[in-house]
């Protein structure tokens, strides 16, 4: 295996990673807060951090071995993305059943709340607690079990760090190259978050789960 196909192989699960909703929306709620520009910095950095050091210690950890114990790699690889995609739609199917009826007014939960309090710290700590390990270790692991260098695999995973911290990073570039329509735009957001949070959550971890349960079963095809 070369590392360009490697890489492609991390595509798909990269993109999942980088539209993970509860990370998109926390940050677009930290630029609309009291601490800003600096505290979605922060976020920011504690997720890509934490994805890297859980992504290094699954790679570290995993011992190549024999073609059995690679096989035996594959299979925990499959039956943790099928798992974790069944669990995610299992979650979204009871949010979906408890939105609020539409033209009801919502009022801004409690954690938004308290996202305005915050400094940089707590904001790095924020970032590094909600990555999404549903999709950090599936990807770890299928970095550990390809036949490439270790030094390939060092750059498989910082392309799926940058690549799953993407959309984050977008929304705070938009924040700092349109700053006032991305303030008006941000604040907006942050108000529908608020109304329609079980809604978008539960269509998102939807899509995220169809995604890993489909790439799971097609793994598994081609075994």
């Amino acid at each position: 295996m070369t590392l360009g196909r490697l890489l492609l192989e991390l595509l798909p699960i990269t993109i999942l990673s980088a539209l993970t909703p509860w990370t998109i929306v926390g940050v677009i709620v930290l630029l609309a807060s009291k601490g800003g520009l600096t505290n979605a910095v922060a976020f920011t950095l504690g997720w890509f951090t934490a994805i890297l050091a859980l992504g290094a210690v699954i790679v570290l950890g995993v011992v190549n071995g024999t073609e059995e114990h690679s096989r035996s790699v594959t299979w925990v690889q499959i039956g943790m993305q099928l798992g974790f995609g069944i669990a995610l739609l299992l979650f979204a199917r009871l949010k979906w059943r408890r939105r609020p009826p539409p033209g009801e007014h919502v009022p801004e939960p409690g954690w938004i709340h308290k996202l305005d309090a915050i400094g940089p710290v707590v904001a790095f700590a924020f970032g590094a607690f909600w990555i999404n390990g549903f999709l950090v270790v599936p990807a770890a692991l299928q970095i550990s079990r390809a036949d490439v260098t270790g030094g390939q695999k060092a750059l498989a995973l910082l392309f799926y760090a940058v690549g799953a911290s993407a959309g984050l990073i977008a929304v705070i570039a938009y924040r700092v190259l349109a700053r006032e329509r991305a303030d008006t735009g941000l604040r907006r957001l942050r108000g529908w978050v608020g109304q329609n949070s079980s809604t978008s959550i539960a269509v998102l971890l939807g899509l995220i789960g169809a995604g890993l349960v489909i790439k799971a079963v097609v793994e598994m095809v081609q075994l």
